[in-house]
């Protein structure tokens, strides 16, 4: 609570002065904040050992909000992190057979993962090898 009283008379009482203060000196200062809250040797360290698909998603990011706007910048990220999960998760879905009594014409497999529309087209296409290689 004090700190924030300070900070508020602070501001009201040199507020003023900072009129005086060259704008190239404000820059030097502002680019010097944001360096420091950048820690750059933690995001040399999330390069070195973060997937390739968390990498791309957050030198986007970074390229699009220099280049465009941080609302276009957070918009194409999260529908790209979106995209590139749901491949993810679709590629864990598999069918796996199950062993039980039936008649030979009929096959009962097991889904092993999410069920979802990504991963339906994999899903197809490995019941139709498994049903031609079982000849059903």
């Amino acid at each position: 609570m004090i700190h924030s009283i300070l900070v508020i008379l602070a501001l009201l009482v040199l507020a003023p002065l900072l009129s005086w203060l060259p704008l190239s000196a404000m820059a030097a200062l502002l680019l010097m904040v944001a360096w420091n809250m950048s820690e750059a040797h933690k995001v040399v360290d999330l390069l070195r050992h973060a997937p390739k698909d968390d990498i791309i998603v957050m030198l986007l990011c970074m390229s699009l909000t220099v280049l465009f706007d941080m609302v276009i910048a957070i918009s194409v990220g999260i529908v790209l992190a979106s995209l590139l999960f749901m491949r993810r998760i679709a590629r864990m879905t598999r069918l796996a057979p199950v062993v039980v009594d039936v008649p030979d014409d009929v096959l009962v497999l097991r889904v092993i993962g999410p069920l979802f529309f990504a991963a339906a087209e994999g899903l197809f296409t490995d019941l139709e090898s498994r049903l031609k290689a079982n000849g059903l």
